[in-house]
């Protein structure tokens, strides 16, 4: 399920793109599993459907992903994360290369460093969700009152900049992140190599205090450690994904052969 916070949940969730993309890919992984009496329910129609739907939130006046149907202003990589799945699991591409590519191109890439393994790139990370304003150039963090959250309430934590970013305001997630760089390299985004070196690169040489895996690097360079987790958790995940990149090779895995 979708973890962004953009809508009163159960109400609204048919309104949130990554479980519009997740629905397609469980109905595909429903209809493969060949259960009885639930797969044949399953018809091609409906997994085509719930693919269109999918699709759907492309806006193709500002080319990206919009992470909810009524929000035009934000950016992040949970949008893609369904036709990972789908790559991963099917090699079946349910989004367009251009719907791809041009998505990736409109997420900033933040915190560039010189010693990084691809400087030119212009930074070693990219967040997990950022603003995007109509009619502005470039991106901002969101605001007490500028924000997707289902309430100011809830969103009162951005009050004065306290979550600049930080966690879903801009802080950068390097499972998903990885994940959606792999995407692009399936759609054809160049840009890919450099941006999966930058991250991995980004993780422990960020915060040289504290060199290992978190739940997410802070992208505002006055919090290193803002809300940092230490665990390694799902980024394990990211072995798989480079695998499929062809970027993890067996020698690189002393258990491969168990």
């Amino acid at each position: 399920m979708g973890q962004l916070d953009v809508i009163s949940y159960p109400q609204g969730t048919s309104d949130i793109c990554e479980n519009q993309g997740l629905l397609a890919v469980t109905l595909r992984v429903i209809k493969e599993l060949a259960i009885p009496d639930v797969s044949a329910s399953i018809s091609d129609t409906r997994i085509e459907k719930a693919e269109d739907g999918y699709r759907s939130f492309y806006d193709r006046e500002r080319k990206f992903m919009r992470p909810a149907r009524n929000i035009h202003d934000a950016i992040g990589f949970a949008e893609i994360f369904p036709e990972y799945l789908s790559l991963w699991l099917f090699n079946c591409k349910i989004l367009s290369d251009e719907m791809v590519v041009n998505h990736l191109d409109r997420i900033p890439v933040m915190m560039p460093r010189a010693d990084a393994p691809y400087p030119e790139a212009g930074g070693t990370v990219r967040p997990i969700f950022i603003g995007l304003p109509h009619r502005k150039s470039g991106w901002a963090y969101f605001t007490e009152k500028w924000h997707p959250m289902v309430s100011d309430e809830f969103a009162a934590g951005y009050a004065r900049g306290g979550m600049d970013g930080a966690y879903y305001n801009g802080g950068s997630w390097m499972r998903i992140e990885i994940c959606g760089y792999v995407v692009g390299m399936l759609h054809g985004w160049k840009k890919y190599k450099a941006a999966i070196a930058n991250r991995l690169w980004a993780e422990i040489n960020v915060s040289a205090d504290f060199p290992t895996s978190q739940e997410y690097l802070a992208t505002k360079s006055e919090y290193p450690f803002y809300g940092y987790h230490r665990v390694f958790a799902w980024n394990a995940f990211i072995f798989q994904a480079l695998e499929q990149a062809g970027l993890r090779t067996k020698d690189m895995d002393p258990d491969h052969a168990k």
